[in-house]
């Protein structure tokens, strides 16, 4: 499943933006204070509100009232909308929730809609054995009072699930179990909750690299890197695990060319990661990360992240060019690209150098207009200049800058 288009209304300095044909890598451009972290927190909202709730979701962010677009006057509604693909039935899947504010800085659900495609009618042998599943179309509503609609092929039909819904709670992820579907399903349909589920961030310093680090049993790297030797360990003790592990150092060699192996090792209840590095004679020394320069820990950070398993669904990349040797940056689009085959990724970047490495078709220009966010294509003019090889991103970023399509 891919993440096709994203429509944003009133989310923080948001107030409508409209991100269509997204493709495996977006790169979201911008002037410091443009608003791109919040254009991204969109995501991190949905994930949060799908995997701690839409209540802690919410206070996690400090409570509607910094969530919901400033309004001098009435409040605005939030309003998020997301559209995916997926490839298991080739079918279009969508979800939508709009959030409005009460009153002493409380909220409700004002509307929750989803469509997806599942397997509802399965025909079997005498043997109990099953030949073929077929699919429906199914999808639901619910309004501002927590009332519940579930429809299969546009027809509405009964459902064991709770008929409402508290005004801060979300109805998608909730099991259904219907006459026409017996073996119950989950409102949104299960591969579009698996997808949401696994959606990261990464945001690794080189500092939080070097601190010393408790086991931990998390098998996902977390956002700031904090448990990467755990991860590390775990790399080792499967197949899959240790495939992913030689990626890495290999493409670690481009930058540590004498590099042989990283491996960690357990120290007064810590976990040390080691570098073994073998000299031109052949003689062996092992560093720890305090002897790491910044820009190659944060670039074995981001390769964790990209090649960590199981591989997230969509991952969020914030300025990886930072402490990154501009020489070494082709490095990481290159692991971009490849990772981008089995997850959907969004840069962030300021570096004209770093953007200069991908498609202009894949680049957002967002800015800022009236204390708004706004994200668009570069202009056509531009785009234009790019693709007739007039000028490159590097050089226009250089001078006067990318240029919204609708600016």
């Amino acid at each position: 499943m891919r993440l096709t288009e994203l429509n944003i209304s009133h989310y923080k300095s948001v107030e409508s933006v409209d991100l269509q044909d997204i493709s495996p890598i977006t790169v979201l451009v911008g002037c410091n204070g443009a608003g791109k972290s919040n254009v991204v927190d969109v995501l991190r909202f949905l994930r949060d509100a799908v995997t701690q709730g839409l209540d802690h979701a919410v206070s996690k962010r400090g409570g509607i009232g910094l969530i919901r677009q400033y309004s001098p006057s009435k409040p605005y509604r939030v309003t998020l909308e997301f559209h995916f693909h997926d490839e298991e039935f080739a079918a279009p899947v969508s979800y939508q929730i709009v959030l409005t504010s009460l009153r002493e800085g409380d909220f409700r659900v004002e509307r929750e809609t989803g469509r997806w495609v599942a397997h509802t009618d399965f025909a079997f042998t005498d043997e109990g054995e099953l030949v073929e599943a077929m699919p429906s179309l199914m999808s639901f509503e619910r309004n501002a009072a927590g009332k519940f609609e579930l429809r299969l092929d546009g027809r509405e039909i009964k459902s064991d699930s709770p008929r409402t819904f508290p005004p801060d709670g979300l109805a998608l992820g909730h099991r259904f179990i219907t006459d026409r579907v017996p073996v119950g399903g989950v409102l949104g349909g299960s591969s579009l909750i698996d997808f949401i589920s696994n959606i990261r961030f990464s945001s690794i310093y080189p500092n939080t690299l070097r601190q010393p680090a408790h086991p931990d049993t998390d098998l996902v790297l977390k956002e700031n890197g904090a448990n990467w030797s755990s991860i590390l360990r775990h790399l080792r003790k499967t197949a899959r695990g240790r495939q992913a592990l030689d990626q890495i150092k290999e493409m670690m060699q481009v930058v540590m060319p004498q590099l042989e192996d990283i491996s960690t090792q357990a120290v007064g209840g810590f976990i040390h990661p080691r570098f073994k590095v073998r000299e031109a004679n052949g003689k062996v020394h092992y560093f720890d990360p305090s002897q790491i320069s910044d820009g190659t820990l944060r670039i074995l950070g981001i390769l964790l992240a990209l090649y960590n398993t199981p591989h997230p669904s969509l991952m969020v990349i914030e300025e990886p060019e930072q402490t990154v040797n501009p020489a070494l940056l082709a490095l990481l689009v290159d692991a971009f690209r490849e990772s981008s085959e089995r997850t959907q990724l969004f840069i962030t970047s300021h570096s004209p150098h770093l953007v200069d490495l991908f498609p202009a078709e894949a680049i957002r220009v967002v800015d800022m207009r009236d204390g708004q966010t706004r994200v668009s294509p570069i202009r056509a003019s531009q785009q234009a200049a790019i693709k007739e090889h007039l000028l490159s991103v590097e050089q226009i970023m250089s001078t006067d800058g990318l240029l919204p399509e609708d600016a």
